[in-house]
This record gives C-alpha cells, sequence and structure tokens, in this order.
C-alpha cells in the first residue's frame, strides 16, 4: 500500500541473549532508549564499571517510563543486572553458539524474560512476591498441576487445541525466522507470485476468523 513501518517485534522470545532480546523486542522503544539515554552516558564507550552502571541506567529508566511503580523498576533492573551478568560470564564464542548451544541459550533467556514479565503484570511487589511463592505448588503430583492449570485458564478443549496448533505455527514461523536470521515473510515475498498470494491469502482468511467477535481488547502499551 506504499506504507512504509518499522519493524518492532523480530522474532523476540527466540533471542539467545537478553542483548539480543533488546534488539528484537519493541525495537522503536529500545532503540530510542540507546540513542537518547544509552549512548549519552557514553554507552560501552567507556570503563567496565562505568559500563555496568550506564546499563542499570538505562533499563531502570525504561522502566520508570512504563509507571511510577516499583514492579517497573524492579523489572528494569532485573533486565539491567541481567545484561551485565551476561557480559562478564558469557564469551563471544559462546554467544554465538549454533545447534544445541543456541536452543539451551535461547530457552534460558526465555525464562529470565517470563519471570521478569512477572513484575511488569504485578499490581504490586506483593503481589509478584505471592506468584513466585505460589507458582510450583503442587507441581510433585504432575497430572494434578497441569490439571488445575488448564481449569484456571478456563478454556474449551477444542479451542485450546484449536490455540494450541496455531501457536505451533507461530512458533516454527518465528524459530525459522531466528535461527537463519532472516524473517520467513521476507523469503516467502520473493517466491513464485502464486505461491506468495496464496499464503497472503491463507494469513488474511485467519486473522479475519480468528479475530475476537464484539469483544474490546485493549492494547496493553495504551495504558504507559
Amino acid at each position: 500500500l506504499g506504507i512504509d513501518l518499522m519493524e518492532n517485534f523480530r522474532s523476540p522470545y527466540f533471542s539467545a541473549s537478553l542483548r539480543e532480546f533488546w534488539s528484537r523486542w519493541h525495537i522503536s522503544l529500545s532503540t530510542w532508549f540507546r540513542d537518547y539515554v544509552y549512548i549519552p552516558l557514553g554507552g560501552n564507550r567507556v570503563g567496565k564499571f562505568r559500563h555496568m552502571v550506564n546499563l542499570l541506567l538505562t533499563f531502570m529508566i525504561s522502566g520508570l517510563w512504563h509507571g511510577a511503580s516499583w514492579t517497573f523498576v524492579v523489572w528494569g533492573l532485573m533486565h539491567g543486572f541481567g545484561q551485565v551478568a551476561e557480559n562478564a560470564l558469557t564469551s563471544r564464542k559462546q554467544q554465538e553458539a549454533h545447534g544445541l548451544g543456541w536452543c539451551l541459550r535461547v530457552l534460558g533467556t526465555f525464562v529470565f524474560v517470563m519471570l521478569a514479565w512477572v513484575f511488569f503484570r504485578a499490581q504490586n511487589l506483593s503481589d509478584a512476591v505471592y506468584v513466585f511463592s505460589s507458582v510450583l505448588n503442587g507441581i510433585s503430583q504432575h497430572i494434578y498441576y497441569l490439571r488445575i492449570g488448564f481449569n484456571n485458564l478456563r478454556i474449551e478443549r477444542v479451542a485450546f487445541i484449536s490455540v494450541s496448533v496455531l501457536i505451533f505455527i507461530l512458533f516454527i514461523y518465528d524459530g525459522y525466522s531466528a535461527y537463519v536470521k532472516r524473517d520467513a515473510m521476507e523469503r516467502i515475498s520473493c517466491g513464485r507470485i502464486t505461491v506468495r498470494w496464496l499464503m497472503y491469502l491463507g494469513l488474511g482468511l485467519i486473522v479475519l476468523f480468528l479475530s475476537p467477535k464484539g469483544v474490546a481488547t485493549e492494547f496493553v502499551y495504551f495504558q504507559f
């Protein structure tokens, strides 16, 4: 349509490090903080200690940008300390790992980001602490633990299966894009016109048929 939009999310949950995550997640915001906070503070062109301080300050300010709450401060500092630890403990060779090493790094980054999201979405620090202290309750009884979890989601079996299939498709799409470092849609757009337009039509139909009908959904960033 002749409209050029900035790519804002690029398979972020397949990042093999926190640094890579922030080059893929909410790119318009993260590049703004890089250009107007991190770099003016000196970026990584300073000593090691000052570099650590610059990272922590940048992420703390990023947290406060989302709201004047301790939950956002903790979320920002978690990512700041995470990157500081990553820089200190990970060599460049490890950062460029492939195969099983890459999978393990992606999994570790994903788990860390998920834990940090608890503070981001919690109403206060007490709620976040409650989640962390309760999340593993009953996990020794595996079947019961999973059954209670699914019941709490309040999703019908057919809907759950449908969502699982779609998540699996997204998983393959994002995983491929991240591993080959090229967006799958970009590759499709270079293919034959018939294949290309069949894919576009299929994706358009998925959006039409699976969008919630008559449900007002608020974009999460409207609150910030």
